[in-house]
This record gives structure tokens, C-alpha cells and sequence, in this order.
């Protein structure tokens, strides 16, 4: 049994580099990186860019600053672009505050998930709360000393989700020993103040994955398998995207299996009946940080174990090919590469096995497995 596996990626591109995030702004400055905007009661919303090669988030811009509807390409320019910009005038104290339409290129459009995806929009509230449960002393900045309630802090739009910050690192309190917790599933999330929880974004999307029934990404190492090894998604300890073993669950949706391009079969679950024995099977598999669309094969072993009766021993199989593309979420996937080849990802076929119990129940197929 051969299965052929050809991928394939956008063109070549020209890299951005990256902008000053220190100091004033000058006249003519290249200004480059992801672009997102900060929005708070009360004062001016603000763009900043962000540069994920070294996670450092820069503000040139004036509070109030006017971003170019569109490139001089005419692509549109939006929040989660990657761009590269020319100031064109600045104010006194060194803020970019005007960028012409002829000097704006859109690098790398925002990633948009595909029309399958469940996409889900609701409100929640950002709150900081009594963390004498920790065994810290009650915090009035942030908790109603009278009524002992929290404070309501900020509200955003992301899965339907409360999440609970506390506003220190409580982790060296000796009763919240974490980094972050999260139902699984559910709708709870607990963070702290922590570099590692709330300061660092993956943190946060991890834990509100597990409220969409995701579980740790897992993987054997010197013949033991470690919890948070897999450093290939954030829902190990990688500083990456999910894989597709997780991005194509039911509650998710944000990514589908390909089409072979020589036999037609689906890579939903190939098995023996679309794998016989001498066959090519060819698939044509983009990068996952190029599209949700298509980007992965999914092998159900059948000749291994019975078919349609999920267990906690046997697994199904997900390849997928993974990039470092520079400003995307993927750049520092290889982050642990001095840590040994079992740390590298990039520029590889990635293979998931996925217990065929957990597969059944996180692909919405019940009993097939």
C-alpha cells in the first residue's frame, strides 16, 4: 500500500520585515507586522502590529489614527492582515498619524475559516474576582469589598465562554497551583496573571478549547507519554495552531479533509476498501496555515481493528503538513528545535493517532469510528 502525498503552498512571497517597536517614528518609516486594534471604554481605539516571530506588539500609531480601507492593490486591509506600511507624517511626539493608500500592501489577507466552520459570536465577560479561594487577601481594585462581587472589566466577542481572571500570579499561592483551567467541555475558564497564563495569548485559547471538548495534545518521548508534549499546538505546550486532528472537530469545524486528485476518494477516513494493496493514492495537501480547506487525510486502519467499534486502544491516523510561515500563528512551531528532532515540525507531514473512542465522540460520527 502506497499513499502519495504532494504538497503544495502559496508562491513565493516577499517577507516582511520587522517594524521599530521602540521609539519615536519617523518620516518614510516602514511600519510592518499582523495588524489588530485595541478598544477600550473610554479612550481612542488604537492600532498596534504585531510581530510573531518575536511575539513583541508595537503602537506607532496615534490614538485615533485612521487606518487606509484598502491597499494600493486595492485588497482590503483588515484586522489579522499581515501588512507593511510608509508613514507619510507623524506628529509631535513621534506617532505615525497619517499612511496613504499607495503606501499600504497587504502581505497576507487575515485567515478566514471555511463556509463548513460553525462559527459561533457571543458575549462574554472579562472579570477579575475574590481570590481569597487561592489564598490571597481579598483585591477592592478589582472586587466590591461590600457585596464581595467582581467587577466587571472588559467585554469581547469569542466562544461562548466566561472566563475568570484572577489579577496576580496565584500559582505560588499553594491552592491554585495552574497556569489556567478550563471545563472540558463546558463554559468556565480560570487565568491568572501570570506570564505564562494570561500573559501569553495561546494560554487563553487553550483553555477555551477545552470548553469546546478538546484535550491535551499528547506525545511519547524516551518511552514515556508526556501530557503537554506535543509542541506542534498550543494544545500541548507548542506556540502554534492546532492540529488537524483538533481543528476538524464537530464543535470546531475550522478545517475538512481532501480529495484524492487521481482516485476521487475522501480523506475522511480512508480505509482498506480506498487504500488496496499496490494502489497510489494522491493527495494535493496545502500547508495548514494557507487554508482550512482541504488540508489534511484522515487513515482509519480498519485491517488493524474491528471496524465500528471505537476503543481506548486502537486509533485513527491524521496527517498534515505544517510551515513556519512568518506572520502566522504557526512561526514558532519549531520554538524547541534545540530541544531535539522530535521538536521539529516544520516542513514536515505531522501524523496524529487519535484513539478511535475519542475519534467517534470528537468527530460527531457516534459509533463509526
Amino acid at each position: 500500500m502506497v499513499a502519495v502525498l504532494a504538497a503544495s503552498g502559496p508562491g513565493a512571497q516577499a517577507q516582511p520585515g520587522r517594524g521599530k517597536g521602540k521609539g519615536p517614528v519617523v518620516p518614510g518609516q516602514r511600519l510592518a507586522g499582523v495588524l489588530g486594534k485595541l478598544a477600550e471604554p473610554g479612550s481612542l481605539p488604537e492600532y498596534y502590529l504585531w510581530d510573531e516571530v518575536t511575539g513583541i506588539r508595537s503602537t506607532p500609531f496615534k490614538p485615533g489614527f485612521r487606518m487606509p480601507k484598502k491597499d494600493r492593490k486595492g485588497d482590503a486591509i483588515t484586522l489579522g492582515s499581515s501588512v507593511e506600511l510608509y508613514c507619510s507624517t507623524v506628529n509631535s511626539v513621534g506617532q505615525c498619524d497619517y499612511v496613504s493608500t499607495t503606501d499600504s500592501t497587504v502581505l497576507l489577507p487575515a485567515y478566514a475559516p471555511p463556509n463548513s466552520a460553525n462559527m459561533v459570536s457571543r458575549k462574554i465577560l472579562f472579570v477579575y474576582i475574590d481570590m481569597t479561594s487561592c489564598g490571597l487577601p481579598l483585591d477592592t481594585q478589582y472586587v466590591d469589598p461590600d457585596t464581595k462581587q467582581a467587577m466587571p472589566m472588559l467585554v469581547v466577542y469569542i466562544f461562548p465562554s466566561a472566563v475568570h481572571v484572577y489579577d496576580k500570579d496565584v500559582k505560588g499561592s499553594g491552592l491554585c497551583g495552574w497556569q489556567g483551567n478550563g471545563l472540558v467541555p463546558g463554559n468556565r475558564v480560570w487565568l491568572h496573571g501570570g506570564s505564562f497564563s494570561l500573559g501569553r495569548p495561546f494560554s487563553m485559547i487553550h483553555e477555551l478549547l477545552h470548553n469546546e471538548g478538546l484535550h491535551h495534545a499528547r506525545q511519547w518521548r524516551n518511552g514515556q507519554l508526556q501530557e503537554y508534549g506535543d509542541f506542534s499546538s498550543l494544545m500541548g505546550l507548542g506556540d502554534a495552531c492546532p492540529s488537524s486532528a483538533e481543528t476538524s472537530h464537530v464543535k470546531l469545524g475550522w478545517s475538512s479533509p481532501a480529495v484524492s486528485i487521481n482516485t476521487g476518494a475522501s480523506g475522511a477516513g480512508l480505509t482498506s476498501a480506498a487504500l488496496p494493496l499496490g494502489a497510489v493514492v494522491a493527495f494535493n495537501l496545502p500547508a495548514t496555515y494557507v487554508s482550512g480547506l482541504g488540508n489534511h487525510i484522515r487513515v482509519v486502519p480498519d485491517w488493524l481493528w474491528l471496524p465500528n467499534s471505537p476503543t481506548s486502544s486502537a486509533t485513527n491516523l491524521y496527517i498534515d503538513l505544517r510551515v513556519a510561515k512568518q506572520y502566522t500563528a504557526n512561526a514558532q512551531i519549531n520554538s524547541h528545535a534545540a530541544d531535539g528532532p522530535d521538536y521539529v515540525y516544520a516542513d514536515k507531514f505531522n501524523i496524529h493517532t487519535v484513539l478511535t473512542i475519542k475519534d467517534a465522540e470528537a468527530s460527531g460520527r457516534g459509533r463509526e469510528a
